[in-house]
C-alpha cells in the first residue's frame, strides 16, 4: 500500500460514517462537559473520557494535515479538488473538539498527556514516518491493520523515547 492508495481508500470508504464520526466528537465533547460541570472536566472519570475524545479527534485530525502536507508538496493536488471529508472535515473537527473540551477542562492535566502540543508532534512525526514507509516500500503495508500496528509501534517507541529524553534533560 503506498501513501496514494491510504488517501483513495480513505476517500472511498463511507462518508456518511466520516462525518458522523465528526460530528460525534464535539457531540459527546458537549454532553461531558454539561455532566462534569464548570471545571470539572479533570475530575476521575470525566478525565479518561475527556483524554479519549482527545486523542480519537486529535489522531485523524493530525493524520489529515500530514496527509494534506503530503498531497501538497509530492503529489501536487489541486486544493480545490482534493476531498473535503479527507483533507478538511477531520480538522474541522479536532479543532471544534479541543475548543470545547477546553472550556471545560485543562487539556494538559488530563491522563496520558504531558504537553498537548507534544502530543499533536509526536503524532505528526509519528504519520510522517508510516508515509515514509510506505512511500520508500521498506515494509509491504498492504493492510489497514498493518498501518495501524506500525503507527502503534512507532508511536510508542517515540512516547518512550521523548519520555526518557525529557528524564535526561532535568
Amino acid at each position: 500500500m503506498t501513501p496514494t492508495d491510504l488517501i483513495n481508500s480513505i476517500d472511498n470508504s463511507d462518508p456518511l460514517a466520516i462525518i458522523f464520526y465528526f460530528l460525534m466528537l464535539p457531540c459527546l465533547a458537549i454532553l461531558t462537559s454539561k455532566i462534569a460541570g464548570t471545571r470539572g472536566g479533570n475530575d476521575s472519570p470525566y478525565s479518561y473520557i475527556n483524554s479519549i475524545l482527545v486523542y480519537s479527534a486529535c489522531i485523524p485530525g493530525v493524520l489529515s494535515i500530514v496527509i494534506w502536507l503530503y498531497a501538497m508538496l509530492f503529489l501536487s493536488e489541486n486544493l480545490f479538488k482534493i476531498s473535503f471529508v479527507v483533507y478538511y472535515l477531520p480538522v474541522i473537527g479536532m479543532t471544534i473538539t479541543i475548543f470545547i473540551l477546553n472550556k471545560s477542562c485543562s487539556i494538559r492535566q488530563l491522563p496520558w498527556f504531558g504537553e498537548f502540543y507534544e502530543l499533536l508532534i509526536l503524532i505528526g512525526i509519528t504519520f510522517a514516518c508510516v508515509l515514509l514507509i510506505m512511500e520508500l516500500e521498506i515494509l509491504n503495508l498492504r493492510n489497514w491493520w498493518l498501518v495501524i500496528g506500525v503507527f502503534t509501534v512507532l508511536f510508542g517507541i517515540f512516547r518512550m523515547g521523548w519520555e526518557r529524553f525529557q528524564r535526561m534533560t532535568r
